[in-house]
């Protein structure tokens, strides 16, 4: 019983340490990217100004770079996740013997509902995009609305 404690605190603390460093990991990846779109945007000519506005900038800046920074403490698991799952089921089958078969069949046929309920979501994601980029661009509007205001002394 106290082995199985053990192993249980060396393996937290082991995964704690991994989510850590991962962390800090994003976190320089998110600052490279946010100083790179930030320098391009600096370089923007005026037509290409005219392209983009602020809101999608600002989008791109904070939230669409924030996405590799959450991403990146879950990259072992494109290679860790599968492993586990074969080895499990190889455990099982020794244990079980066919009747695992059955639980892999329903894993198979709720991909396609799994694979729906995502592309759903995405959609969603889509459209919330497109109102945030609309309310920063609105934002935007506002606030030189006031800068311009206090620039007269109106």
């Amino acid at each position: 019983a106290f082995t199985m404690f053990l192993s249980a605190e060396f393996s937290s603390l082991l995964l704690s340490h991994y989510f850590y460093l991962m962390y800090r990991v994003g976190t320089r990846v998110q600052t490279c990217l946010t100083a790179a779109v930030y320098r391009k945007t600096l370089r923007l000519s005026n037509a290409a100004r005219r392209e983009k506005t602020v809101g999608e900038i600002v989008n791109l800046m904070a939230i669409d770079i924030d996405r590799f920074q959450q991403i990146t403490p879950q990259t072992m698991q494109y290679w860790s996740n599968p492993f586990q799952i074969g080895l499990a089921l190889f455990l099982l089958y020794q244990q079980l013997g066919v009747s695992v078969f059955s639980g892999v069949a329903v894993m198979v046929l709720l991909f396609p509902i799994n694979f729906g309920i995502t592309m759903i979501i995405r959609k969603w994601q889509i459209s919330q995009m497109y109102y945030k980029d609309e309310r920063t661009k609105m934002v935007n509007e506002v606030l030189n609305g006031i800068k311009v205001i206090k620039l007269y002394a109106w």
